[in-house]
């Protein structure tokens, strides 16, 4: 109750006070989680309780922890990966959930090493490149781009597909399991964390909608010297949407990483926020900058858009590519 109140301006001043109600125990969710399955005519396997309970105590360690959410979201993924099943055995009893139902859907639900990457790709439609010039017009690329927010601190984000990824930074999201994330409309969303590269520094968030506003991506590097543009929230939310023009500097490699330099400026929260090429399509993702005495030097980096998606085991392909 606490986070939602502080993350919606002008709750506060409706509450004189709150009740603070004790967790769920670990056996009281795998309850739950049982409950919610009758109650949708599922039955579940008799081992849950043994492989659950140890799941669920690592997860309650985060303060992002959703108690009974995090079980209806474990529910609905063990829906999916029994539908995945079926699909290659229509003889299966529909109304029991496998133990390897469960596993999947513990497999991509987090609260694990936030490093680790799903062995599985996710392929999320490609957009068409974008061939209007910037200076026509920069609505549908500041509307793309959000700030992401944890209780002490934010980032920024964009989106790469219409139904609700977005990419952002992992010392963004940290090790959370959940983040605001908030649209240019003022509008707050909240976001899952999931699947996060600490190494690349780079993360994948999941927002609950659809028709959101995203932006095409550029996998082949622009050249050296390429007119480039970074937008993001600097400094404080108040920024959001902020836009700045610079050119591609150079190519480094970092601890065998690939990175973009560029003399476009970024500040502090700006981190996770996109760099496009002159039309708005999608090159690399802000991720730090040198400074001296906490002043920018116009030497900044960024990572490859190509290099975040593979760190991810995110595919970007033609909708017609598509596996139904």
């Amino acid at each position: 109750m606490r986070r939602f109140i502080a993350s919606n301006p002008g709750i506060a001043s409706r509450f004189s006070r709150t009740i603070e109600f004790p967790s769920y125990t670990a056996k009281q969710l795998a309850g739950i989680l049982r409950l919610m399955a009758k109650r949708q005519n599922y039955v579940l396997p008799d081992e849950l309780e043994t492989r659950l309970k140890p799941w669920i105590k690592i997860g309650m360690r985060n303060k992002t922890w959703g108690h009974a959410r995090e079980m209806r979201t474990l529910l609905e993924r063990s829906r999916e990966a029994q539908a995945l099943r079926i699909a290659a055995d229509p003889s299966t009893d529909i109304r029991k959930l496998e133990m390897a139902d469960l596993e999947a859907a513990l497999q991509i639900s987090g609260y694990r090493k936030p490093e680790k990457i799903s062995d599985i790709v996710l392929k999320i439609p490609a957009l068409p490149l974008a061939t209007r010039p910037l200076s026509e017009g920069t609505s549908a690329l500041q509307a793309a781009v959000v700030t992401v927010k944890l209780d002490d601190s934010h980032g920024s984000g964009f989106f790469i597909s219409r139904d609700g990824y977005l990419l952002t930074n992992h010392h963004v999201v940290k090790d959370n399991k959940f983040v605001t994330v908030k649209l240019t409309t003022g509008r707050q969303l909240p976001g899952e964390v999931l699947r996060s590269n600490k190494a690349r520094d780079i993360a994948l968030v999941k927002v609950n909608e659809s028709n959101m506003a995203a932006l095409p991506l550029l996998l082949e590097s622009p050249e050296v010297a390429s007119e480039v543009y970074a937008v993001g929230t600097p400094r404080d939310e108040r920024y959001s949407t902020t836009i700045t023009k610079g050119i591609i500097s150079a190519y480094r490699t970092e601890n065998d990483l690939k990175l973009m330099q560029s003399d476009v400026a970024i500040h502090p929260g700006s981190s996770g926020g996109p760099m496009v090429d002159r039309f708005g399509n999608v090159v690399a993702a802000s991720v730090s900058g040198l400074t001296i005495s906490g002043v920018s030097v116009s030497i900044n980096f960024f990572i490859p858009i190509a290099d975040a998606l593979n760190s991810l085991s995110v595919e970007s392909i033609k909708s017609s590519s598509l596996e139904l």
